[in-house]
């Protein structure tokens, strides 16, 4: 059954967060931008995972195949999709899918359970995998010591699909993020579609 008091999106900008363990503070260390330019702006492309977080009351079916493509509708709907606003270029003021780089020796799930932590201060459990995206020749202004560096750089991500343990979200120091039940009010490019496509929206 439909929510329709749940239709307007829940916000929340956090002051702080503290929930990283020593391991994890660690992992989440971004590389160097220098090594960062050098790695992904021109030998390899960018190992990406996103997750699509859902309450953990709702329930998603499986409806049809669009093509390829799953398709799913809420048999319940009580949050929605959790969301990030994009703070830095490129799409900066964007709502997007939290997710980040996958780790030398992580999983995809590892990976998804450390991002989705970090960004929205959550535990969650990994539904499964339902689509990839790419983000070819997205180019960068990067800050190497005292200049700036343009670069270019590609960008797969396998897009998981979790339930959250938790709806209250808990976003780093200067973040937004909330649940979404529908289009949030700055789309982004690429994760709106998807969702769309896939009947999260």
């Amino acid at each position: 059954m439909w929510l329709d008091k749940m239709a307007e999106s829940y916000i929340l900008t956090a002051e702080s967060n503290s929930h990283h363990s020593h391991k994890e503070a660690h992992m989440s260390k971004f590389l160097p931008a220098e090594l960062f330019c050098e790695v992904f702006g021109e030998y390899v492309p960018r190992l990406c995972v996103d997750t699509a977080v859902i309450g953990p009351d709702d329930h998603l079916i499986f409806s049809r195949l669009n093509g390829f493509t799953p398709v799913y509708k809420f048999s319940g709907r009580c949050c929605g999709v959790a969301l990030k606003e994009r703070d830095e270029e490129p799409r900066k003021g964007q709502w997007g899918l939290p997710g980040g780089t996958v780790f030398k020796g992580e999983t995809l799930e590892d990976a998804s359970k450390r991002i989705i932590r970090a960004d929205l201060g959550i535990e969650i459990d990994v539904l499964g995998e339902i689509g990839s995206m790419e983000f070819p020749n997205e180019r960068r202004i990067m800050r190497v010591g005292n200049e700036s560096r343009e670069i270019t750089i590609d960008s797969k991500s396998f897009v998981l699909l979790a339930r959250a343990r938790s709806v209250a979200l808990q976003a780093k120091s200067g973040k937004t993020v909330g649940w979404f039940c529908d289009r949030p009010p700055v789309e982004h490019q690429y994760h709106t579609p998807f969702l769309i496509a896939r009947g999260l929206f």
